[in-house]
This record gives structure tokens, C-alpha cells and sequence, in this order.
């Protein structure tokens, strides 16, 4: 979690988990609740987790529909996230509760969308959660960590941030050629990476290690 100061990607919207799901389990919602404010898509979401052979789960995620929280505005904001802890959860619990708020204390755009302010606002956020986080460990004596990946979705913008080897993709839909006359065409979906993966196997993530 310590690459947050530095690590904010790509461009493409964390609340206490029980406020999403009080029993921890995938659920589905609908964003029909923002029809008052002016979008032209639908959002669903889904979360899941697995904690596999793992004696506990150490992740932690984010699903919210309306994300406007205290900073209310006729602009879209919804917000996503999914923080893997490493070495423990205590690290992916604090981004949980606290980036998304660093993020709109920092500015990020309620009515009128500025993609460049709401950039600055997530690259901001995450400055402001990795210096609470580095100093909430030192006091607490933790030892363990957290990669990260988020979207906000701003209006009819989506912006994406990554830190560490969190990754999002995107399923885009596309029409498979079925008979000559295409006739059976079938729907399909094409896997498009949004992220790029914080590892030392990329010489321009190996060069900030090294000078760090």
C-alpha cells in the first residue's frame, strides 16, 4: 500500500462494507434510485469473494451505486474497488473505509465534470490514504499490505486506478460470425485490460523500485 503516493494509472468512482452487504454475501443492485440525475446508461453490480485454501480472507471490496456520500451534486458518482491484503487484512480494510472519502475531500467533480480535476481529486486521494495508512501502521505495528484497483464513474466518464498487481479488465461484447449467412451469430465477449500491473518485470516499475 506503500505505492500509493506514486502509482496512479489509467484513467476510465469506500464505504463501510456493511453498508453494502450486511452478511458479506455477492449482491446485485440497480442505479435506477439516481434516475433524477441525467445519465444514459445502467449500472449492475455484482461482488463475490473466495478465500480458497486461505485460513482467512485478507481482501476487502467496495460496491456503491451512489457514491456521493457528503458531497452531494447532480453528477453521476458511483464507485468501485477491490483491495487484496497481503500478509493480513489490516491494510485493505483501512483503503476500504477511508480512499474513497480521501478522494472526494480532495476535490472530485459533483456537477460539472473536469476530467483533469477528477484525476488530480484520485491522485490526491490516494497521496492522502497512503500517508494516514503508513502512519496508522507504524502506530499499530503492522506488518501487512495491500495492492488496490478502483473505478469511479463520473457521468458517462469511468476512471480506473491501480496500485500494485490489482487489475481491471473490461468485458466488451461482440458478435461472433456464426453460418455464411450469419444467421446463428452469437454475442461474446472481449477481455480488454485497463490496467497496468505495478511489477518489477516491467523495466519502468523495476527503475522506481530501484530508485526508491
Amino acid at each position: 500500500m506503500s505505492e500509493f503516493a506514486e502509482t496512479l494509472k489509467r484513467e476510465a468512482d469506500s464505504e463501510n462494507k456493511e453498508e453494502v452487504s450486511a452478511t458479506k454475501k455477492s449482491r446485485i443492485e440497480s442505479s435506477e434510485d439516481n434516475a433524477s440525475k441525467e445519465v444514459s446508461f445502467r449500472i449492475d453490480a455484482d461482488a463475490a469473494e473466495d478465500k480458497g485454501l486461505r485460513q482467512t480472507m485478507e481482501d476487502e471490496w467496495v460496491v456503491l451505486l451512489d457514491a456521493a456520500r457528503d458531497y452531494p451534486g447532480s453528477l453521476r458518482c458511483a464507485h468501485f474497488a477491490i483491495y487484496d491484503g497481503h500478509g493480513g487484512r489490516l491494510a485493505a480494510e483501512y483503503a476500504q473505509k477511508h480512499l474513497h472519502g480521501n478522494v472526494l475531500a480532495a476535490g472530485l467533480p459533483r456537477e460539472l465534470l473536469d476530467v483533469k480535476t477528477a484525476k488530480r481529486s484520485i491522485l490526491d486521494g490516494f497521496r492522502k490514504t497512503d500517508e494516514s495508512l503508513l502512519q496508522a501502521s507504524a502506530e499499530g505495528g503492522w506488518q501487512d499490505g495491500a495492492t488496490a484497483v478502483c473505478v469511479w464513474v463520473l457521468g458517462q466518464k469511468v476512471f480506473v486506478a491501480n496500485v500494485g498487481d490489482a487489475k481491471a479488465v473490461l468485458a466488451r461484447s461482440v458478435v461472433s460470425v456464426g453460418s455464411q449467412d450469419n444467421s446463428d451469430k452469437v454475442n461474446a465477449l472481449k477481455a480488454i485490460v485497463l490496467t497496468r500491473e505495478h511489477k518489477p518485470i516491467f523495466p519502468q516499475e523495476r527503475s522506481r523500485i530501484q530508485k526508491v
